[in-house]
């Protein structure tokens, strides 16, 4: 005896997150673009230096205009005839206005063998409270072990 086969499953309404699944890639594809468009950012050409966009031709210099003798078989013609120079070509550059200039700023560090031999002492130079990792810090100073020294 035979059996008939089994039905299909139900189909299954899609997803609720569907759309996530679909837009999460192409945002992290959208986001690397722009990560990598921020990198290849050259930054390196000053800013107050324009640069040339377009340049078209050269400048020929202008000839004088030349002057024909008269045939000499002809006595009548009186006047010599005069050519003019060929046309001039001309160059047209583009600039990039100039960028207006960047004040860039840097921090000094300040130097790392600094010693308070008690906390008035880094009180009385205006450092404390000192903070585990800043010059000066010293776990003697810091007396509950929490990082910052000198806090009372």
């Amino acid at each position: 005896m035979t059996y008939p086969p089994p039905p299909p499953p139900p189909r299954r309404p899609p997803s609720k997150y569907l759309a996530l699944w679909i837009s999460l890639p192409i945002f992290a594809l959208f986001a690397l673009c722009i990560g990598i468009g921020a990198a290849l950012e050259d930054d390196e050409e000053p800013a107050g230096t324009p640069q040339p966009v377009a340049s078209i031709g050269s400048p020929t210099p202008a000839a004088p205009p030349t002057t024909t003798p008269p045939a000499v078989a002809d006595p009548t013609t009186a006047a010599p005839a005069t050519t003019s120079p060929p046309a001039t070509r001309t160059t047209t550059t583009t600039t990039r206005p100039a960028a207006p200039p960047t004040t860039r700023t840097t921090t000094t560090k300040p130097p790392s063998s600094v010693y308070y031999k008690n906390c008035a002492a880094a009180k009385a130079a205006g450092a404390a409270p000192l903070y585990r990792g800043e010059p000066g810090y010293r776990s003697e100073l810091d007396g509950d072990n929490d990082g910052v020294a000198c806090e009372t």
